[in-house]
């Protein structure tokens, strides 16, 4: 079940953007992640097939026939209607489904992605390593419908905020890193990790020599290690996140240092 999440998660992302790029009407864009969706798609099919989940083949097997043809016809709005009122709400609820079989073994990330950050970073692996869960902050964990991690905060006045959408945070993603894709030059600063959705967009979709994730929230980070699959961004040479303690490790950055 923990290779069809990620499957559907994988999915989930590419037809955010298809439908994202098909709105904009950039087609190019667009048919880019829905090639890769169709590959996506076949090894999901083969893959439930071998296990014998056969309700999410019998639910997604007529609409992937309805999308390739829009897609082989060029149809591309007819395309972006099918993922966005057909297709989605299907993976949805594979996701919701998968996500409940896992309630009692939950996907962590920590082991991969510590290993990743003590090759790359000595003191921030030091950190991590030493670091207990903190109070100063009540955190809430959940799973987003996508299968993205996301996470609320406890507060004394609204109880719990959302620090991001709960039914489709990779959506944010692209509308926030769209803008930067473009850029081949120079250095990209980020303030914040998050739970890693928006860095991972900039990262697979930019140009940056260099990309700086500042980010002040030891626990938030924590968790963000424990329940995000971070190989994309730690295994990319570009990256570096910088834990910063007070204001002035902000200013160092932000300055260009």
């Amino acid at each position: 079940m923990k290779i069809l999440f990620e499957e559907i998660k994988e999915m989930l992302h590419l037809v955010t953007q298809a439908i994202y790029f098909y709105r904009k009407q950039n087609y190019i864009k667009g048919n880019i992640y829905t090639v890769e969706l169709v590959k996506h798609g076949e090894d999901f099919f083969d893959y439930a097939i071998k296990i014998e989940f056969n309700e999410s083949v019998e639910l997604l097997f007529p609409i992937w026939k309805e999308l390739l043809g829009a897609s082989e016809s060029g149809n591309e709005i007819y395309l972006a209607d099918i993922y966005e009122s057909r297709l989605m709400p299907a993976l949805f609820e594979i996701q919701d489904y998968i996500i409940n079989r896992l309630d009692g073994e939950p996907l962590l990330y920590w082991n991969d992605n510590m290993s990743l950050i003590k090759d790359k970073d000595i003191v921030l692996y030091n950190i991590l390593e030493k670091a207990k869960e903190s109070k100063k902050r009540e955190y809430v964990f959940s799973w987003s419908c996508t299968g993205d991690a996301v996470l609320s905060v406890m507060t004394e006045h609204y109880g719990q905020v959302p620090l991001s959408s709960s039914i489709n945070p990779w959506h944010e993603a692209v509308i926030y890193g769209d803008n930067l894709s473009n850029i081949q030059t120079g250095s990209c600063i980020i303030i914040g990790l998050g739970m890693g959705c928006h860095v991972n967009y900039i990262v697979s979709s930019s140009y940056f020599k260099n990309i700086i994730i500042l980010e002040n929230d030891l626990e938030q980070l924590r968790i963000c290690m424990m329940y995000t699959n971070m190989k994309n961004i730690l295994s990319d040479d570009r990256v570096k996140i910088v834990l910063c303690n007070k204001a002035g490790d902000y200013s160092k950055w932000l300055n260009g240092a």
